[in-house]
């Protein structure tokens, strides 16, 4: 109970009674009825929010036919707008503070005759009476007594609005009411089990129709997206049950404007179908036909997975000593017998599995370094030691990625790789001998120059010289313990160290070995050679000396005929009428001119080979060397690389300045180089004579020689039988 303080209790025991039961108690019972009021009307403005709220969620699932997330989506922003309404017209009111003495005054502000007694009276009662030493206890006394007075002549809960709290009742118990009821009628509670079922359980549950249509191609597109590679026909295939439907219309649209509408084609049975053509991008589209119209659906435009970037890395075998070689973006690949291979791929998008394929069923699963980084090992040989799970040996031939990403996607047009296995190829060997033919004397010495290759190393060169048919000699090669990747080493080989005498032959042989545990060998064509008498030596040279000669009247008398055309071409230089004519014959007489130039040029070199010969064989005198090489191969030399080829450019300078000058100039050097080879003719034709006397004089020495000894092989016949040794019967038809 309340007492009036600053006065003594026991004086003011029945003021503070009567004003407890006649102030404060109808003030907290209003201040409870406000309260049941505001609940009331908080209930009935939260179930008209979720009415209202519902069938727009009903409305436009069945006319948009959500899907699960979308409707997700829904009932989260519905639920937040359910919990602001509550906040809003319930525990904001119900939090709100109503003190008794708030309460008064709304009763002194509806009774204004009272002059504000019951709010004064309150704040007494509740002991807000000042200064308790200027108090007036009767005056207290007084101001509760009347007020308690008052109160008991009027309602206190004339202040509230009963009848919109009776308005919100009733309207409340409607509501439920027609709530309650509608859910007794078959058709809709089916409808509402759909609806809660489909946006509060989130399933897939279609709303009551006569007619459903599903769509069932591209495949997995009843869950509401599906991707579709760019590039291929988008065909849209769908099923209708239910009722069937005369017509059916797929509408479409993309995020780039693009929109339409095409009536679908019956394919028999309940089957429906029309096509988009090539897809570009990302479809949107629903079908609408009987009582249906579907929900939307997506169509997501990709890209196959594809390899878009490769690098490819080869490592050799160990012998080779090669770093691996790291090859990008190449597609043929030459590998070593030997080597190992990785080929890792990049794709443009994710890959779930890859596999790397070739011929003859050949196929190993690719290592996923990454959702869109692939690996694929291949080795050309098995690897020691050897491993039951060891992928299969690479098999030379074309290979593909195969591949396919989390939606099932494939790549149409994957990328081929064409992977050659080489052999290790034997060292290429090359043999030569300067200045040497086929024919040597035993005197001979030879040069030989030993050249050999290979890619990978060199592990031994050999050359070796074989007499006849017997057993090959080896010869020692400078610095054949130094090898590298190539080699160049040149040797003296002396015939009569051999052994060789005429008319055996000899065979030089070279050859070279790689590091390949195979031992790959490489062999050089083996160097022929004739051994013959210093005589026959020289009777070949001599042979090969006239051809030559004969060659070279040939070339004198062309240079003749030449010397004639050009002369005749001369005579017209001055005609105006016929200088185109004139430009075309001298740019033929010039190169003309040339080709004799190259021919001079190879008799020279043909010359020099003679002479290397003569001294590689050792019979080469001082006056022989002379002659070759003053009066013929210098000479050769001038007119090859000197006269003819300026005499040509003088020629061919007529046809841009035909001048006096020049026009002499040209039949001077033409006179010089006729002058020089008639002067080169004669060196060839004396020294031939002399060659053939000399070679007659030879035949003739060597007949006595075989007369004399034919001679003393008679006398001695003739000895014997004078003598009378029986083991030598003479020789009657012998005469001495």
């Amino acid at each position: 109970m309340s007492t009036l303080t600053g006065i003594p209790p026991e004086s003011l025991l029945s003021e503070g009674a009567d004003a407890q039961r006649d102030l404060l108690a109808p003030l907290r019972a209003v201040r409870a009825r406000l309260r049941a009021y505001v609940v009331i009307g908080a209930v009935l403005q939260l179930l008209l929010a979720v009415l209202a709220a519902c069938l727009l969620q009903f409305l436009l699932d069945r006319w948009l036919r959500f899907t699960v997330d979308q409707r997700a989506f829904l009932n989260g922003t519905i639920t937040i707008f359910w919990l602001w309404v509550l906040h809003r017209y319930l525990v904001l009111p119900l939090e709100r503070p109503l003190p008794v003495d708030l309460l008064a005054r709304w009763i002194d502000a509806r009774h204004p005759e009272l002059h504000e007694n019951i709010t004064i009276a309150v704040q007494l009662a509740q002991g807000q009476s000042g200064d308790q030493r200027s108090n007036s206890p009767d005056l207290i006394r007084a101001v509760v007594r009347d007020a308690c007075s008052a109160a008991r002549r009027i309602s206190f809960m004339s202040v509230l609005d009963h009848r919109r709290a009776r308005r919100q009742g009733w309207l409340l118990a409607l509501v439920v009411g027609l709530t309650a009821a509608s859910t007794a009628v078959p058709v809709v509670a089916e409808t509402l089990r759909t609806w809660f079922a489909r946006n509060w359980m989130l399933q897939d549950v279609p709303w009551p129709q006569r007619t459903y249509i599903t769509p069932v191609i591209p495949e997995g597109i009843e869950s509401g997206r599906r991707s579709v590679p760019i590039g291929d026909e988008l065909r849209i295939v769908a099923r209708i049950d239910g009722e069937p439907s005369d017509t059916a219309t797929l509408h479409w649209w993309t995020a780039g404007g693009r929109h339409g509408a095409e009536p679908m084609t019956r394919r028999g049975g309940q089957r429906w179908e029309v096509s988009l053509g090539v897809l570009t991008e990302s479809v949107h589209f629903r079908i609408v036909g009987g009582d249906e119209r579907t929900r939307e659906y997506l169509v997501d435009a990709v890209e196959r997975p594809h390899v878009h970037r490769t690098v490819a890395r080869i490592t050799p075998p160990a012998y080779t000593g090669l770093p691996p070689a790291v090859l990008e973006q190449q597609t043929v690949l030459d590998v070593l017998r030997g080597a190992s291979v990785e080929i890792e791929a990049g794709t443009n998008r994710p890959i779930a599995e890859a596999r790397f394929v070739g011929p003859d069923d050949f196929s190993i699963p690719c290592e996923l370094l990454a959702p869109d980084r692939l690996l694929a090992r291949l080795h050309t040989v098995a690897p020691e030691p050897a491993a039951s799970d060891a992928p299969p040996l690479l098999i030379p031939g074309v290979y593909r990625f195969e591949l396919r990403d989390a939606e099932g996607l494939t790549d149409s047009r994957p990328v081929r790789f064409t992977i050659k296995v080489v052999a290790d190829r034997p060292p290429t060997v090359e043999l030569r001998a300067e200045a040497v033919g086929a024919m040597v004397t035993p005197l001979a010495e030879v040069q030989v120059e030993l050249r050999a290759e290979d890619a990978y190393g060199l592990a031994a060169v050999a050359l070796k010289a074989q007499r006849g048919e017997g057993e090959p000699t080896a010869i020692s090669l400078p610095e054949a313990d130094l090898l590298e990747r190539d080699y160049r080493g040149t040797t003296l080989i002396s015939i009569a160290a051999l052994g060789a005498v005429p008319p055996e032959r000899v065979r030089i042989l070279a050859e070279a070995t790689d590091r390949d545990p195979a031992t790959n060998v490489g062999v050089a064509p083996p160097l022929e050679l004739r051994v013959v008498t210093a005589e026959e030596f020289l009777s070949e040279m001599a042979r090969r000396e006239m051809e030559l000669r004969r060659e070279f009247e040939r070339l004198v008398s062309e240079q003749r005929v030449y010397g004639d055309a050009l002369e005749r071409v001369l005579t017209t230089i001055g005609d105006e009428s016929a200088q185109n004519a004139v430009r075309q014959q001298l740019s033929a007489l010039a190169r003309r001119q040339n080709t004799q130039a190259s021919r001079c040029v190879a008799m020279r070199r043909q010359f020099a080979q003679i002479l290397a010969e003569l001294r590689t064989s050792r019979v080469l005198r001082s006056a022989e060397e002379r002659r070759l090489g003053e009066l013929i191969i210098e000479p050769l030399g001038e007119l090859g690389e000197l006269l003819i080829p300026q005499a040509a450019g003088a020629v061919a300078g007529l046809r841009g300045e035909g001048g006096a000058e020049r026009v002499a100039l040209v039949r001077a050097q033409q006179a010089e180089i006729v002058r020089k080879m008639q002067a080169l003719l004669a060196n060839m034709l004396e020294w031939e004579g002399y060659r053939e006397a000399l070679a007659l004089l030879r035949e003739i020495i060597a007949v006595q020689g075989e007369v004399r000894e034919d001679t003393l092989r008679a006398i001695e016949a003739q000895l014997d039988a004078i003598l009378g040794d029986p083991a030598e019967p003479a020789d009657k038809s012998v005469q001495p």
